[in-house]
């Protein structure tokens, strides 16, 4: 077995993109602020109401609006058009939809700040972009597909017609509005988040690095637990870190089931850790994780995880749990 999960080579990577990735947007600009385990934050629609209390379960819950809503953003031109579409749904409890959101106007942050007041945004994307002569084209090709999905919330706020509230509706609240609603890959990015802390704060107490460390196991526990593929496929890899667990196999079993659930785990996926790699050349289009995995595993150690892979494919979609929810914990960093 090549354990690469060890090492700082592509399997690695991966994982770190992934983790990151949880976090913002993989090229955002805006580090993650300080998540506290202690309590979740509460959100409101405005001052004094709608005071956020216990998470909601999510392990019944079904998704039948995951797939429109991120097919909803991959496809969108306008993300202020978007917002405005997934508004609604955001504010009748679709964690989902406040996810998107929130992923939306994080993406967005520092366009708008660029842009707000523009005359002409287009000739100053245009600028832009001609001052980067010396950049390659991918580059040059992302920035000016991200600035014109962001335009239009430069020309106006989409949540004018929303109740005032003091710091306005950032993609934090959005992103505490869809932890709120239970919304799985919100709980795996608030794990990912307080991992990072733990990891970059080396005089912790080990009080409060053991209370962080039971939340985020318990935040990737639900996000396994919904059964939504997407949210496995980035707990299972976070799971996977040998840094953080002394059974990464088993969190890499877990990505493999969520891609087989159907959660793209391609490098076409623009919502995927693999897609920088694309569209910067250094991946072909449609190499997805499992092929990583194939390729870094020797022969038999691959079939000893892909089996348990099956394994628990097969365990989710009979409600058999048990098999799923063995050995999911971060053991590494008490």
């Amino acid at each position: 077995m090549r354990k690469w999960y060890w090492s700082l080579g592509i399997g690695s990577a991966i994982m770190i993109a992934i983790a990151v990735f949880a976090v913002g947007q993989w090229g955002g600009l805006v580090s993650p602020e300080r998540i506290s385990s202690a309590v979740v934050r509460a959100a409101s629609l405005a001052a004094g109401s709608k005071v956020v209390g216990q998470v909601k379960p999510t392990t019944d819950r079904p998704y039948p609006s995951a797939t429109q809503w991120s097919s909803m953003f991959r496809s969108s031109g306008d993300y202020r058009r978007l917002i405005r579409a997934a508004l609604p749904s955001a504010l009748n409890g679709d964690g989902r939809a406040a996810w998107y959101i929130a992923k939306a106007v994080s993406e967005c942050a520092l366009i708008v700040k660029q842009y707000r007041g523009s005359e002409d945004a287009e000739d100053q994307l245009q600028r832009e972009l001609d001052s980067m002569s010396g950049a390659p084209q991918w580059s040059r090709d992302v920035l000016a597909q991200r600035t014109r999905r962001c335009i239009g919330l430069a020309k106006g706020d989409p949540f004018q017609t929303l109740p005032g509230r003091q710091g306005g509706y950032t993609s934090e609240y959005w992103y505490d509005q869809a932890v709120t609603d239970g919304e799985p890959l919100a709980l795996e990015r608030r794990a990912a988040a307080t991992l990072n802390q733990i990891l970059v704060t080396r005089d912790m107490p080990d009080d409060q690095r053991s209370a962080e460390l039971a939340v985020v196991n318990s935040d990737l526990r639900t996000a396994v637990h919904s059964g939504d593929p997407d949210a496995m496929y980035q707990a299972g890899i976070l799971l996977a870190d040998g840094r953080l667990s002394n059974s990464p196999e088993n969190g890499i079993a877990i990505a493999l089931a969520a891609c087989d659930l159907g959660s793209d785990c391609t490098s076409d996926n623009p919502e995927g850790p693999l897609y920088n790699c694309r569209i910067s050349g250094q991946c072909t289009s449609g190499i997805d994780y499992p092929t990583v995995i194939q390729h870094d595993f020797d022969p038999e150690t691959y079939a000893r995880v892909y089996s348990k892979a099956q394994q628990i494919e097969q365990s989710v979609r009979a409600g058999d749990w048990d098999v799923v929810m063995a050995d999911i914990t971060l053991d590494k960093l008490h």
